[in-house]
C-alpha cells in the first residue's frame, strides 16, 4: 500500500472515531440533562441502550475500541487512542469520565 491510501484510510478512522466520540458524549450529556430536569422519554432509554451496546463493544474488544484496532493494522503507535484527534490525556480517561459523568 502507497503512504497516501494509508494516510487516507487513517484520516477515514480518524473522523470516524471522532463522529462516534462526540455522539455518545452528547447522549450523556442528554441523559444527565434529562436526569436533572426530571424528563426521561423513549429518547432516554435509547440513548442509554446505545452507551450499554459501546459497553458490551469494549467488552467484547478486551477494553479497546475497534477503531483503533483497524487503525493498528496501518500505523504501529503504542499512544492511547493514537487514532483520535483529541487532547492527549482525554483518551486515556476517557472511559472513566464518561463513566463518572453517566
Amino acid at each position: 500500500m502507497t503512504t497516501n491510501s494509508i494516510s487516507n484510510k487513517l484520516t477515514a478512522i480518524n473522523i470516524l472515531d471522532i463522529f462516534t466520540w462526540i455522539f455518545l458524549n452528547l447522549l450523556i450529556f442528554y441523559l444527565f440533562s434529562a436526569a436533572i430536569n426530571d424528563i426521561i422519554k423513549k429518547w432516554c432509554w435509547l440513548s442509554i441502550g446505545a452507551i450499554v451496546m459501546k459497553g458490551f463493544i469494549l467488552l467484547v474488544f478486551k477494553d479497546n475500541c475497534p477503531l483503533t484496532l483497524v487503525a493498528r493494522k496501518y500505523f504501529n503507535s503504542t499512544k492511547d487512542e493514537f487514532d483520535i484527534s483529541l487532547i492527549n490525556c482525554l483518551p486515556r480517561y476517557n472511559k472513566l469520565i464518561s463513566t463518572v459523568l453517566l
